[in-house]
């Protein structure tokens, strides 16, 4: 069942009308369809969007009309601008978990359509770059990083990965930390005081963590160490800062999980057994959090909620500029 809002102003709109010409801001869909579209080479991208969907966070990283969004079948909506979601989200938790599931399965589909789209090492290692130069360039320096360390990590002989070695070398001069940390996987309740941005959270790597969330809530796995399993009953969902999971199901790998994605909130948010074995494919660094814990984050500091539904929109727009500069160098080719 879809999760009302209690709050946001009801949107109606009929079949084929388009959804961002008349409102700028976010849509949480109650009912219909909305689809996106996007001109990507020989192979146009198409996305439909059920009840549930949060939508619109990442047009305001795009340029106007670089994906077409219409009404697929009539919707019934909750809209907001960016800043009045901004204030909702920290007053409604189950609004907010509902809006971090929607992205989050909407950044696993688009990273599966680029991973099937760039199957040869050379244009996933292109990929890579590219997402990496155009975050630095924008400023968005701990996301850069991320996929700077992705493309050393899995394609240290290609030509491209020499040419960042330096920027790489340079972001991480700028963000060194004080010591290494130590983790520990004791139970504790997280303290009023503690302060955290999600955002570094999620993609600015250990450096810009706190250290008494890291000791209180981090959890280290070994390579070749499962971090859940397909049809178990999950009750802990991991934020990987660190290192490489491979994802597998029925014994078919699906693909592979990096630094600032999330593992298993499907089964802590949803309530749902396993969807897939987890397994670490190098020593990985989670943040390992129940349900209960995650809500009290929330609770605590509701900024959070904005900071990290902010930091997924920024990697949904990077994964639609992708697809669109596919279309882009075939038209220049």
């Amino acid at each position: 069942m879809v999760y009302v809002p209690r709050e946001g102003a009801s949107m109606e709109l009929d079949a084929g009308r388009p959804v961002f010409t008349f409102h700028t801001g976010a849509v949480y869909l109650l009912s219909g369809q909305v689809h996106y579209h996007i001109e990507s080479g020989s192979e146009p991208f198409h996305y439909t969007h059920g009840p549930g969907s949060l939508l619109g966070l990442e047009q305001a990283h795009l340029p106007e009309g670089l994906v077409q969004v219409r009404v697929l079948a009539p919707i019934q909506a909750r809209a907001w601008t960016y800043k009045g979601l901004e204030s909702y989200v920290g007053k409604d938790i189950q609004f907010a978990l509902a809006g971090l599931l929607s992205l989050s399965q909407q950044q696993r589909r688009l990273t599966q359509e680029l991973a099937r789209r760039h199957q040869s090492p050379g244009g996933a290692a292109q990929q890579l770059a590219t997402l990496a130069d155009q975050n630095a360039q924008a400023g968005h320096q701990g996301m850069a990083e991320v996929y700077y360390n992705r493309l050393v990590g899995n394609y240290p002989d290609h030509d491209v990965t020499s040419a960042i070695r330096e920027a790489l070398s340079q972001i991480r001069q700028e963000r060194r930390g004080t010591g290494p940390l130590q983790i520990s996987t004791a139970p504790s309740n997280l303290p009023q005081d503690t302060q955290l941005s999600l955002y570094q959270l999620a993609f600015g790597g250990l450096d810009g963590l706190n250290r008494d969330i890291l000791e209180r809530f981090g959890r280290a796995f070994e390579a070749g160490s499962a971090l859940c399993t397909e049809g178990d009953t999950g009750d802990e969902l991991f934020l990987l800062l660190k290192g490489k999971v491979d994802v597998s199901r029925q014994g078919q790998h699906l693909g592979s999980l990096y630094e600032g994605d999330l593992v298993g909130e499907m089964a802590v948010l949803e309530g749902q057994a396993r969807s897939a074995t987890v397994v670490a494919a190098e020593e990985t660094l989670t943040l390992a959090l129940n349900r209960e814990q995650f809500q009290m984050i929330f609770q605590l500091h509701p900024s959070w909620t904005w900071r990290l539904l902010q930091g997924f929109s920024l990697r949904l727009a990077n994964a639609y500029q992708l697809l669109a500069r596919q279309n882009l160098s075939q038209v220049c080719s």
